[in-house]
C-alpha cells in the first residue's frame, strides 16, 4: 500500500487516543515473560503436520542411506516442496483464520509472533537439513553442493511462489493452489532428475550453488516483505 495513501487513511479514520489507557492496564496483574518462555509458548501453537512432514523426510534420509536405496535423494526432494508449503501456511496462519486483529491486541505484536514462528520452524528445518545433507553425501557419493542444492531448490522455489500467491485474496482463500504448486515442483524435480542426468556432474556444481544463492536471496526478500507488511494487511 502506498505510504501517502496510508497517511490519508489515518487522517480520516484515525481513532482518538484512549484516555488513561496506561492507568487502566496497570490495574490488571501481569507477569514478565522472557524470550525463552515466549518461544516455548509459540512452539506449542505450531501445528503437528509441520513437524511430522520434516521428520518424515528425515526418516526417509536415514533409512534410505542405511539401506543404500538408490532413489533416497529423489524421494526426499519430492517431499521438500510440501514442507515448504506447510511452513508458509504456518507463517500466514493468523491472516488465514482471521486471528490477526486479535493477536495485534495481545501483549506481543503480530510481527513478533510471526517472527518467532518463522525462527522456530526455520531453525528446526535447518537442523534437519544440516544433518541430512552430510548423511546423503557419505552414502551416495554426490558432492555436498549438489546434494544440498537438490534439496534446497525445490524448497526455496515453492516458498517464493507461495509467498507471492498468498498476497492475493483468491489464493489466500484457496489453500489448494499452493498445494498444487508444491505438487508441480515435486513432479518437476523427479522429471528433471530422470531426464537431465548430465546436470549432476561435478562441473555443474557452481551453477547449482549460484541457483541456491539467488533463490535464497529472493526468499529472504519475500519473507522480509511479508514481515514488514504483516501489520498493514492483516
Amino acid at each position: 500500500m502506498d505510504k501517502q495513501l496510508q497517511e490519508e487513511i489515518k487522517t480520516y479514520f484515525d481513532a482518538p487516543k484512549p484516555v488513561e489507557k496506561r492507568e487502566f492496564i496497570r490495574k490488571f496483574p501481569t507477569r514478565d515473560i522472557g524470550i525463552n518462555e515466549f518461544i516455548k509458548i509459540q512452539t506449542g501453537y505450531i501445528r503437528k503436520p509441520v513437524w511430522l512432514m520434516s521428520i518424515l523426510a528425515f526418516v526417509i534420509v536415514i533409512i534410505g542411506s542405511y539401506k543404500m536405496l538408490a532413489n533416497t535423494i529423489l524421494i526426499t526432494a519430492s517431499i521438500v516442496p510440501f514442507i515448504a508449503v506447510l511452513t508458509v501456511f504456518e507463517a500466514i496462519r493468523s491472516q488465514t483464520f482471521n486471528m490477526a486483529e486479535l493477536e495485534r491486541a495481545t501483549r506481543f505484536s503480530l510481527r513478533s509472533i510471526i517472527f518467532a514462528r518463522m525462527v522456530i520452524i526455520g531453525g528446526f528445518e535447518l537442523l534437519m537439513f544440516v544433518i541430512a545433507v552430510p548423511v546423503l553425501y557419505v552414502s551416495f557419493g554426490y558432492s555436498l553442493i549438489m546434494t544440498g542444492a537438490f534439496l534446497l531448490i525445490p524448497y526455496l522455489a515453492t516458498s517464493i511462489i507461495c509467498m507471492e500467491l498468498e498476497r492475493t485474496t483468491y489464493a489466500r482463500d484457496n489453500s489448494y493452489i499452493c498445494v498444487g504448486v508444491a505438487l508441480v515442483i515435486s513432479v518437476l524435480s523427479i522429471w528433471i532428475s530422470g531426464t537431465y542426468t548430465d546436470m549432476f556432474k561435478v562441473q555443474y556444481n557452481m551453477r547449482w550453488l549460484m541457483a541456491v544463492i539467488i533463490l535464497l536471496f529472493i526468499m529472504i526478500l519475500e519473507y522480509r516483505r511479508f514481515y514488514n507488511t504483516s501489520e498493514v494487511y492483516a
